[in-house]
């Protein structure tokens, strides 16, 4: 060790002062030096002081989620945070800002903006035009002499955005499916900084046609979007591995250039994909694009991820989560409250739990503001999640610490430490409280103060009068009460909604007077004639005021002991003439729909004292002076203000949600028999009378007689057996032609071949024509691509497991197929108003270009062979998913299931494939199949038509309900088929009408819905008739299957019930009580104070920006599978010309009419 003499201390002890000295000057000219910007932009003019040095003393810091500083001080030095902390000295020339009570939080980050894109300079585009990578959002750059980012003509939306305590945003362009990048930018701060904080974040990306500048060429069909997004994800690494084959050797060609390639592939390589995610299965579709193709992707979600939950787990992917909720559906009337579906009542209420739902499984997220129609909406909108379970730590990091984290900025912004950004939210109290208010934003060291006074309201114009309302019939004694009306109506015309305190008074029933206090003689039990009578007084509420009828609701148990529980719907018309009466000669009419569903009629008539024609006195008890814009009562007394969410309604989530939906699939006994049941097998045993079946794990094991007493009181005995007596026990039916469950389109119409395009893509699990066709006894469904091109696209056979997420649903050993089509609908020369000149034209050209196509497709193949052995002098082949699947079909991998009508086009198709040596799957529909039996039979091919459908157009005139009984005769395998979803609920009378139509027997009848659809779809290994070893798919009929009389008891798939008449009968009544409560929810919810009427100074519609209310949001457009076709519309032409189907959601329930239990009467 060497030790210092003290001689040798001596200088630098000397020196000490003289150091202390410099470092504080260095300092102090560290700081002088520092409050000057660090830009490079000249100052024009003279210089503008500015304040770059503040002190916020005293205010309770949210430093992080969880991490708290109850009272500290945070100093500003220009655009950065410098110190945070408690007893923090105040710099010399510091401005301090008292912060007592208030609490300080880092600014809220939302990655949910879109805007224009910006004009690209792209000189070589691709030929596609919404695939756009290289377009940016418009966001104009003070650094390139834009305005300001302290302009609110910079970012028209930022007031909005900062009064929500929102101080960076991530903006996309709003078009295309490759949409382009995104921008960071801050929506505030100093005049000399950029707003743009971080460019090229990620690029965006759409599995949909856009809602913007799409449907007019391909894709027109989400199925299209997907084909789309595949092939490009392909060129782009292909054109990557070309460029880089011909930078290794010279002598192979070059790709031609091509930019958007090119930024695709870079994307893959360094950058993330956010994927647009409509709906909750979009999840799973967009989860399955990264895996394949290996690209990084955040989710953009759509708030209904919680009904598809275990898929979004499975995903193991981080959300943009949207907290656009359902606005409170319209249930003031009867017919209102019938229109709506279970699936919108329930998801109104259970759409504020998402966050808190995903949290608790673990899963990632953002909160963004996409979707909101006002942005002013969005505090408020996560304070409901916050009562409904989401943690406030968990709300705060979704909107600060983890998309800073996820754009890449987390050294810059999402906590309140020293060396970030100063960008700060200041709150009157905690964030996530409905009456706190957002009182300052600091973005970038700049300070924005918002006004938290709260504005006048409009001075309203009132109208009083009293009136007497008789019902009929009388409801629980009552048969007169009178209503008092106070209301105040908007000075704007289109004000629909008016303010207003009504009040109902009835006398009492001589039961609900209160008992005297003592005995007194009778007749002093006598009232005199000046004493007045208690009234039991009840306030309308919500009340709505439309053209012709004014709406609201009461809640009857205050009106009267002896009325049910709940509220009770009030209409009253009103027609223009009324208007112009005298007061005393107006009679109105109207009805009241009680609690109990009973409707009493009201006939309602001016009052005839002159002294109840003013305006209900003040000091009344009938009054309340209570405005419907906030429901409050005066004394705040009212239970129904408590809060609907602070005890929101305990049910099951089921899925699909709504009617018919489930908590979890059946249950698999592992042994089950079936007992006594008379077996139509539709196999070699033919009908078995008086048999059992064992089913073992989803299995048939063994068909017998008396296996329930064999298997009685042993070891491996049986753990459920099912009474089949008198019952008569079919495979499950199987349609070869469907168009349910789906929600991509079912066409893609926009070409002549559209092989890529998969139905697979879009399997809709919540279709409620699953659970409709289960209760009719399918199990099995061939889901087609439309009929609008010669080559269409690729099928997908689905097992109706309801209650399955959508990969469950697809049977897993199905052989692929694609679908071809012929006739009108193809060579589209009877509706070419709008259609373009598509070719082909004519029968001739369809002939012609699947010849094309094939020839092709072998030429294709024939490259990947020479490639695959090995020579590679050239480029790598290129991957065309349309001519892969054309391939697959030559090489025997992909059936063909071909739309086919007239005689002659069916022998051109199969002297076609007769070239190419590739046999058809099915001939769809052939209802001339009759004509060339022969030819069919000489071919191999099969036939899968309708029973008595001819006549609907021009090229079906020769179709005769003789066609399959024919066509069987000839040896062909024939089935029946639906291609609709109505008609898909009794295939198996549909069947049967084969008996009448030919003499076909009951057993060859049935098996044109069971074995030889099965035999079609090469899967009759697995189903199609009862034999051990076949899966057990099995339907439970009450009589003979082929009777229009017998219906579907029970239907099992793989050994599950996933049908019976008992479990329907409960789920109908089970759904019917909670729609009873949900409707009596939203009532209680409409009392309610809102939150714009608890925070109204974050609510003024005058804060809104341009951009706020223009944008297309969530709540101002239709669901995204609503957008599209759920039949083949090309079947529907009429009179030479496209019949425009109705494109409504076929997967929402029509619980007024059809019902699964009804499926069979």
């Amino acid at each position: 060790m060497h030790i210092m003499s003290r001689s040798s201390r001596l200088p630098f002890v000397r020196l000490a002062p003289c150091l202390i000295v410099v470092i504080c000057l260095l300092l102090r000219t560290s700081v002088a030096q520092t409050l000057d910007p660090a830009t490079t932009r000249p100052a024009e003019g003279i210089r503008e002081p500015s304040a770059n040095l503040y002190a916020l003393q005293n205010a309770r810091v949210m430093v992080a989620p969880g991490e708290v500083l109850g009272r500290a001080t945070v100093i500003i030095q220009r655009d950065s945070i410098r110190i945070v902390g408690a007893d923090v000295p105040i710099p010399p020339g510091a401005e301090v800002i008292p912060m007592e009570g208030k609490t300080i939080y880092a600014g809220l980050v939302d990655m949910g903006g879109e805007s224009d894109p910006a004009a690209s300079a792209t000189a070589n585009p691709h030929w596609h035009r919404l695939v756009a990578p290289g377009q940016s959002p418009a966001v104009p750059s003070a650094a390139t002499g834009g305005s300001s980012a302290g302009s609110d003509s910079t970012f028209p939306a930022a007031a909005s955005l900062r009064e929500q305590g929102i101080t960076a945003q991530l903006i996309a362009p709003n078009s295309g499916i490759f949409s382009g990048e995104s921008h960071a930018v801050l929506t505030g701060g100093p005049i000399w900084m950029s707003p743009i904080l971080k460019d090229s974040v990620a690029q965006h990306l759409q599995l949909t046609v856009p809602r913007r500048g799409g449907g007019a060429d391909f894709p027109k069909s989400p199925m299209g979007a997907v084909a789309l997004v595949r092939q490009t994800l392909i060129d782009a690494d292909w054109y990557r591995q070309a460029t880089l084959a011909n930078q290794s050797d010279r002598k192979t060609t070059a790709p031609v250039y091509d930019p958007t390639l090119q930024k695709i592939a870079d994307a893959i390589e360094s950058q993330f994909f956010i994927v647009d995610c409509p709906n909750e299965r979009f999840v799973g579709r967009a989860d399955k694009i990264a895996r394949e193709y290996s690209i990084n992707v955040i989710l953009k979600g759509s708030g209904r991820e919680y009904q598809l939950l275990d898929s979004v787990v499975a995903a193991d992917r981080t959300l943009l989560l949207p907290v656009a909720f359902p606005k409170a559906p319209d249930v003031s009337t009867a017919q209102s409250a019938d229109e709506l579906t279970l699936t919108e009542l329930m998801h109104w209420h259970l759409a504020p739990e998402n966050p808190a739902k995903l949290a608790s499984a673990g899963v990632r997220f953002a909160i963004t503001t996409a979707g909101l129609e006002k942005v002013s909406d969005f505090l408020s909108a996560v304070r409901k999640s916050v009562k409904r379970g989401l943690s406030h730590d968990q709300a705060l990091a979704s909107l600060t610490t983890i998309p800073a984290e996820l754009i890449g900025l987390e050294k810059r912004l999402g906590t309140v430490t020293a060396g970030k950004l100063a960008n700060l939210i200041v709150v009157d109290g905690d964030l996530f409280d409905d009456q706190a208010k957002v009182v300052e934003t600091w973005v970038a060291g700049r300070r924005y103060r918002h006004a938290t006074e709260t504005t006048p309201s409009d001075r309203l114009e009132s109208l009083a009068g009293k009136w007497v309302v008789k019902l009929s019939p009388p409801k629980g004694g009552l048969t007169e009460i009178e209503l008092a009306v106070d209301y105040k109506s908007g000075e704007k015309e289109k004000a629909a909604r008016v303010e207003a305190s009504f009040s109902i008074e009835a006398p009492p029933k001589p039961d609900e007077s209160e008992p005297a206090k003592e005995v007194k003689p009778p007749v002093e039990d006598a009232k005199s004639d000046n004493e007045k009578p208690a009234r039991q007084i009840a306030k309308l509420e919500d009340l709505v005021a439309q053209r012709d009828r004014l709406t609201a609701a009461i809640d009857a148990a205050k009106l009267s002991a002896n009325l049910p529980v709940g509220f009770a719907p009030v209409t009253i018309l009103i027609t223009p003439q009324d208007a112009l009466k005298d007061k005393a000669s107006i009679r109105l009419d109207g009805e009241i729909v009680w609690p109990d569903g009973e409707i009493s009629k009201l006939t309602i008539t001016s009052a005839k004292s002159p002294a109840n024609d003013g305006p209900i006195e003040e000091d009344s008890q009938a009054t309340g002076k209570t405005s419907v814009a906030n429901n409050k009562d005066p004394d705040n007394k009212d239970p129904g203000n408590k809060a609907a969410d602070e005890s929101p309604l305990d049910f099951p989530i089921t899925r699909p949600l709504g009617a018919g939906g489930v908590t979890a699939i059946p249950a698999q006994p592992a042994d089950v028999i079936f007992v006594g049941a008379t077996v139509w097998t539709c196999g070699p045993q033919g009908i078995l009378e008086t048999t059992d079946i064992r089913v073992q794990a989803g299995k048939i094991v063994e068909i017998g007689s008396g296996l329930a007493k064999q298997y009685a009181g042993k070891k491996d005995s049986v753990t459920q057996v099912i009474d089949a007596s008198g019952m008569h026990i079919t495979p499950g039916l199987i349609d070869c032609h469907s168009h349910i469950a789906t929600d991509g389109g079912v066409n893609e119409a926009s070409r002549a071949v559209t092989a890529d395009v998969r139905i697979s893509d879009f399997i809709d699990h919540t279709d409620i024509a699953i659970y409709r066709q289960l209760a009719g006894g399918l199990t099995t469904s061939n889901i087609l691509h439309g009929s609008a091109n010669p080559i269409g696209g690729q099928n997908q056979v689905i097992k109706l497991r309801w209650g399955s997420d959508p990969e469950r649903l697809k049977f897993e050993s199905a052989p692929p197929g694609v679908k071809f089509a012929l006739g009108e609908n193809v060579k589209r020369d009877t509706w070419r108003d709008g259609a373009g000149s598509r070719y082909p034209l004519s029968r001739m050209g369809v002939e012609q270009l699947l010849r094309d196509r094939f020839i092709a497709a072998r030429e294709y193949d024939q490259k990947w062979r020479d490639w695959r052995s090995g020579d590679r002098a050239a480029l790598p082949p290129r991957r065309d998913l349309r001519l892969e699947a054309l391939a697959e079909v030559l090489r025997g991998e992909r059936w063909i299931h071909c739309h086919s009508y007239r005689q002659d086009e069916i022998a051109a198709l199969l002297g076609v494939l007769q070239e190419f040596n590739v046999r058809v799957g099915t001939l769809q529909h052939i209802l001339e199949g009759y004509k060339v039996a022969e030819l069919l039979a000489e071919s191999q091919a099969m036939a899968s038509t309708f029973a008595d459908w001819w006549a609907y157009k021009v090229e079906v005139y020769d179709a005769i309900p003789y066609n399959a009984s024919l066509l069987k005769g000839r040896g062909i395998i024939v089935s029946m088929n639906s291609d609709d979803a109505e008609l898909g609920r009794h295939l198996n009378t549909e069947a049967a009408k084969a008996i009448k139509y030919g003499e076909s027997s009951d057993e060859d009848a049935l098996k044109m819905v069971t074995l030889n659809p099965a035999k079609q779809l090469r899967i009759e290994d697995r189903v199609g008739s009862i034999e051990v070893g076949k899966d057990a798919d099995l339907v439970l009929w009450s009589g003979r299957p082929m009777s229009t009389t017998s219906r579907c008891e029970q239907t099992w798939i793989d050994g599950r019930p996933y049908f019976t008449r008992q479990a329907d009968a409960l789920r109908r009544q089970t759904e019917s009580q909670l729609r009873a409560k949900l409707i009596q929810a939203v009532f209680a919810a409409k009392k309610k104070p809102t939150d714009a009427a608890a925070n109204p100074a974050n609510q003024s519609d005058k804060d809104e920006s341009p951009a706020d209310q223009n944008a297309p949001t969530a709540q101002r457009l239709i669901a995204e599978e609503d957008r599209w076709d759920r039949i083949d519309i090309y079947c529907s032409a009429r009179g030479g010309r496209l019949t425009q189907a109705a494109s409504g959601n076929q997967s929402s329930e029509s619980e007024a009419g059809k019902t699964a239990g009804d499926a069979q009467r």
